[in-house]
This record gives C-alpha cells, sequence and structure tokens, in this order.
C-alpha cells in the first residue's frame, strides 16, 4: 500500500535484529516504509537496513524507515506465490482493459487497488460506496454460493460440495489477502459449512457471533478497526432487519437495513453522513455479483489464457462502468453530507 508520494508502507514482522555487530533473535510486528518499491509478496524473508522510530500505531512495535536494498532470503510457500502469480497476471488484464471501470475491477474481485485513483477511491467514499473499492464480506458469500452452485453439477454428495467449496474459499483467502470484513465473512461461512456438513440446521447470527469472538481472540486489535466494525454492524442488520423490511420495501431492504447499523459508527468515525447512499447502493447492488462472479473466473484463468481473461473483463467492464458513473454523478450532488451536530438533533 501506499504511504505518501513515491514511498511504500507496509506490514511485517522482525526474526533477528543486528546492533552495534550483535545479532539478537526478537518476534516483533513492524511497519517498514521505503522511498524504493517493495519487490516482495507476503511469506518471503528478507533482510534491510533501517532507522527505528517509535510508533502511536497500536498494532505495531516500531516503525523502520528502510535505507538499504532489500535481500530476499527465502521464497513464500506455494500457495502465497500462485496467489501473486495471479494478482499479478489479473492487474495486467485489468491494465489492458483500461479506464477507471477496468481499475475497479481487481479491487472488486480480489482486493487489489492498486489501479484506481485517489480521487476515486474519495468519491465512493462520499457516496457510500466504499466497500466496493476493495473486496468485502459480501464478495466472499458471492464467491462461495457460486461454488456451491456449481458444485452441485460435479458431485452429487452434498459433503463433496463442502468440502470442494472450503477448500477454493482457503485460496481465495490467500489470493485476496485477509481484510477484517473477509476473515469475518470466511469464519462465519466456516462454521455454516461445518454444521451442514454434519447436518446441524444453521444459524446466521450465532455464526456471525462466534465469527466476532475467534477473530478477537486471534486478533484483539479486529476490536479497535473501524472497517472490522462497519462490517459487523451491516451484517447484523442484514441478518436482524432486512426480513422485516422485506414486507414493505423488498428493493432496498438489504442496503437500507445495512445503512441503519452502520449509521452510529460512520457518524462516530466521520461525523458525516451520505445521503445518497442508499439509492447508490440500490442501483449498483444488481451488478455486483456478476462483476465477482465473471471476475473471479477471469482472476483465475488470467496466468493461463490471458487472452480469455481480457475477453472477460471486457465483458463485464460496462458493469463496473455503471458503478463508477453512480460515484461520478452522486459525488457531484451540491447536497451530499450532513453534520454530525445536526443530525444529532434528528437522532
Amino acid at each position: 500500500s501506499r504511504f505518501r508520494s513515491k514511498s511504500m508502507t507496509a506490514l511485517a514482522s522482525i526474526s533477528s535484529i543486528k546492533l552495534d555487530g550483535e545479532v539478537k533473535s526478537i518476534r516483533l510486528p513492524i511497519r517498514i516504509t521505503s522511498s524504493k518499491f517493495i519487490a516482495l509478496i507476503p511469506g518471503e524473508k528478507f533482510a534491510v537496513t533501517g532507522v527505528a522510530f517509535p510508533t502511536a500505531e497500536r498494532r505495531v512495535a516500531a516503525l523502520i524507515a528502510t535505507t538499504g536494498n532489500f535481500e530476499k532470503l527465502s521464497q513464500a510457500n506455494y500457495l502465497q506465490r500462485l496467489s501473486a502469480k495471479i494478482r499479478d497476471s489479473f492487474r495486467k488484464s485489468a491494465i489492458s482493459v483500461g479506464g477507471a471501470g477496468g481499475a475497479l475491477i481487481p479491487g472488486l474481485v480480489i482486493g487489489d487497488t492498486s489501479l484506481e485513483e485517489p480521487s476515486f477511491i474519495i468519491d465512493m467514499r462520499r457516496v457510500g460506496l466504499s466497500h466496493l473499492t476493495a473486496v468485502s464480506g459480501a464478495n466472499f458469500a458471492i464467491i462461495a454460493a457460486f461454488l456451491l452452485w456449481l458444485s452441485q453439477w460435479v458431485f452429487k454428495r452434498v459433503r463433496s460440495r463442502l468440502i470442494l467449496t472450503s477448500l477454493v474459499l482457503i485460496g481465495f483467502i490467500f489470493l485476496v489477502r485477509p481484510s477484517p470484513s473477509v476473515l469475518r465473512a470466511s469464519v462465519m461461512c466456516a462454521v455454516i459449512l461445518i454444521a451442514k456438513a454434519r447436518g446441524v440446521k444453521a444459524d446466521s447470527l450465532p455464526s456471525l457471533g462466534l465469527a466476532i469472538a475467534f477473530l478477537i481472540l486471534m486478533d484483539p486489535f479486529q476490536a479497535i478497526d473501524p472497517g472490522f466494525a462497519l462490517s459487523v454492524a451491516a451484517t447484523a442488520g442484514i441478518l436482524l432487519l432486512a426480513p422485516k423490511l422485506e414486507k414493505f420495501s423488498p428493493l432496498i431492504a438489504i442496503p437500507l437495513s445495512a445503512t441503519i447499523m452502520c449509521t452510529p459508527i460512520i457518524l462516530a468515525i466521520s461525523g458525516l453522513f451520505s445521503l445518497v447512499s442508499i439509492p447508490a447502493n440500490v442501483l449498483a447492488g444488481p451488478v455486483v455479483a456478476p462483476i465477482t462472479i465473471v471476475g473471479f473466473i477471469a482472476a483465475m484463468l488470467s496466468p493461463i489464457f490471458p487472452g480469455v481473461s481480457h475477453v472477460l473483463l471486457l465483458l463485464i467492464k460496462p458493469l463496473a462502468n455503471f458503478i463508477v458513473w453512480i460515484s461520478n454523478t452522486a459525488s457531484g450532488l451540491p447536497v451530499l453530507m450532513l453534520p454530525k451536530s445536526y443530525l444529532g438533533a434528528i437522532i
């Protein structure tokens, strides 16, 4: 990810450190910054010189400003290398398609936002569509549903379909590089798949609760991550409010229920609320699933059949351009946000 202009930043873990000629073993999470491109993938071990600074970031122990070249010491495992190859080839296919729509597709499908312009990301955030600029739990659920539907033509046994879907989804987690929403969706999906394999009726709300508890126990910093909080709130809204709202307005039940639950968190974080979030999500909703499914197939084929991947991206580019049009149109409205102080009198 980007730190400043002509700079990069990444999270890493120190396994050893050399101070005054003495090497000491240590294991600490750190953040590194570099004025050069960091040509590394997750899982690779490397050596680099740098200067350590204290940091206010709670997730890491220090900020390391690198001053030398990165020396790769060992390779990542096969799955991580394969994921990096797919991401690189899919990015090239998206570049060949071009345009803001072509730049949006890798972000929406595999979480690669490197092609998206900062101004576009800001506009998407202003209109309440920021969850589409990078892969989210919704995309994870779409892929899971697609795999379960597709596998019925190959396997007759439900357990075989669940095993195949689980294996592919594990690979998908490596591919998209886990974010809080993806981790939440993957754990909840795993609980549901296991329950179905055992013939037990799974309830989504307890699954969400188990996912929250498990992820916070594994990584306590998730508890203060705004993205994780918004993801959980949106899911809870869909589970609790959407079934009731569908009786009155099926079209906007899901975006409205998610928005209602997320609004208090959005106000606490930014103090602003998008007036066009619900209509923007209603308009964009129908095209998200086709982009996700066709884009996922294109990503899988991109290393072997780049031409086929290019054609598939051309097919869904108009749908991605439609989301771009929604963002550009809605962000240009004269009255878009209300200040928190004003909303406080209403809420």
